[in-house]
């Protein structure tokens, strides 16, 4: 909901924006297709913003966001008191600071929602901005009527950060969940056990898995108990005995138990931490969907239990 808020109330400036260029185009020459110049600088700025952050993947997206919508507010605000040969160019770095919330806002999906909602929530949020759109440019002529335009401006560049901040705790927990599940789907998709497989099931099955940590000495699966989930290593490391006898150390990125899942038969063998481990852990039936969704993988993993024999 937080989500959705920012992005209705982005489109609502956007809106109110589009109203009050003309009212400043007006009020400072007396021109109204000054209001293209001003819209399009707008527009440049944001697709220099968006430009910028194609190919790049924060770590953290709120504290661009809440930066974003604070740089927002004080070039509205000079947009509104400076002389007009300068406010096109405020109106430039305005439009580079809002496209920072609304791609900052639009990351957060994807990071922290699985794939199988994200189209349905994706709706909702056009549906926000679609709404947030026609309420801005229906109150601002009111605003305008009422307040005079200096303080329109400033009111329209104020709620932005003021809704971004209040949103800061939802956001913060947001971020932190899409951090933890953006390196779990990297994870996934590095594994052997799923990196042939599309994207959208790398997704559903991170989002599938539950984190589970073991201490030093703990078991994570026991030779000859039934199986009923696989586990993908994060951090730490394990060793494998087959009868007692050392086969080998396993690490990050190593996934074990998919063996007695695939054949619905017994654990294969022993693993027991020999450190800290932190693993992410997926049931049996979550990763049977994910095994036929992958052309070939079945195949793939039954040539792999040979060779875990020889």
């Amino acid at each position: 909901m937080g989500v959705l808020l920012i992005g209705a109330i982005h489109f609502a400036v956007i809106g109110a924006l589009d109203l009050l260029t003309v009212a400043l185009a007006v009020n400072g020459n007396g021109n109204e297709s000054f209001a293209g110049i001003l819209t399009g600088c707008f527009g440049l700025g944001s697709f220099v913003a968006v430009t910028a952050a194609r190919n790049r993947t924060p770590t953290l997206v709120f504290p661009g966001m809440a930066t974003g919508a604070v740089v927002f507010l004080g070039f509205i605000i000079a947009t509104a008191v400076l002389p007009r040969p300068i406010f096109a160019v405020s109106f430039l770095i305005a439009g580079v600071a809002l496209a920072s919330v609304d791609t900052g806002n639009r990351a957060l999906l994807p990071r922290s929602l699985p794939s199988a909602v994200l189209g349905r929530i994706y709706g909702l949020q056009e549906t926000a901005m679609m709404v947030g759109l026609a309420v801005g440019a229906l109150l601002t002529p009111l605003a305008l009527e009422a307040l005079g335009l200096t303080v329109a401006f400033v009111c329209v560049g104020a709620i932005l950060p003021i809704v971004v901040l209040a949103q800061a705790r939802t956001l913060r927990r947001l971020d932190g969940l899409g951090l933890e599940r953006s390196s779990i789907v990297g994870l996934v998709a590095e594994s052997p056990l799923f990196r042939e497989g599309p994207s959208n099931v790398t997704s559903a099955i991170a989002f599938a898995m539950e984190k589970v940590h073991f201490e030093p000495g703990s078991v994570l699966i026991r030779q000859h108990d039934s199986g009923d989930c696989l586990f993908l290593i994060a951090e730490g490391s394990a060793d494998v005995s087959i009868d007692g006898d050392f086969v080998r150390t396993v690490g990050l990125g190593a996934h074990i138990g998919e063996v007695a899942l695939l054949r619905q038969s017994p654990r294969t063998a022993t693993v027991i931490a020999t450190t800290q481990v932190l693993a992410w852990q997926l049931d049996s039936e979550a990763f049977l969907i994910a095994v036929n969704a992958i052309p070939g993988q079945a195949t793939a993993i039954e040539a792999a239990v040979a060779g875990y024999r020889q």
